[in-house]
């Protein structure tokens, strides 16, 4: 599975727009995709036509576990209209990620251990980082480690600014 991580530190660079450009055309090419939105104003979520007022469970759910198997990060996994995509949504109780895990340990490591146990269901895996929890820097260094990927994908070399991608 590969994960591509997409951050930068300032707003309105495309982000979202890159993230939703490279699932469509990763799951168009029959890959299974999975999205994952870390931005409490729910930018993809939305674009991908939920309100992320009404979400079963999102990325909090996730974060907020004290454990989780194979099982439950899949419930965290909302099914999108498309085939091959699918999406950790966020919502806007991800602003209180902070508060909330304060003083937890192993919590720079929870997106990477869940993807870990879901790493055969998915053949990329795109994270829309908004880099504003305080631990997403940390968690976007440890779960897309080295610049790499589509590299692997295409077989050949890509430039896309400023994406910071890896292999989990």
């Amino acid at each position: 599975m590969l994960v591509w991580s997409i951050a930068s530190q300032k707003g309105g660079v495309g982000k979202t727009t890159t993230v939703a450009s490279l699932a469509g055309w990763l799951q168009k090419e029959n890959l299974n995709v999975l999205i994952i939105d870390t931005d409490p104003h729910a930018s993809l979520t939305s674009y991908l036509g939920f309100d992320y007022n009404n979400i079963e469970k999102s990325l909090y759910d996730l974060y907020t576990q004290e454990s989780f198997d194979k099982e439950s990060v899949q419930s965290v996994i909302t099914h999108t209209n498309f085939p091959n995509l699918d999406i950790i949504a966020s919502s806007m109780t991800l602003a209180t990620i902070d508060r909330k895990l304060s003083g937890r340990s192993g919590v720079g490591r929870i997106l990477t251990n869940a993807l870990k146990l879901i790493e055969d269901d998915y053949d990329v895996v795109l994270i829309d980082y908004s880099l504003k929890m305080v631990h997403d820097l940390y968690i976007l260094m440890i779960t897309a480690g080295v610049v790499s990927l589509l590299f692997k994908l295409l077989k050949q070399p890509v430039v896309l600014g400023y994406i910071v991608a890896g292999v989990l």
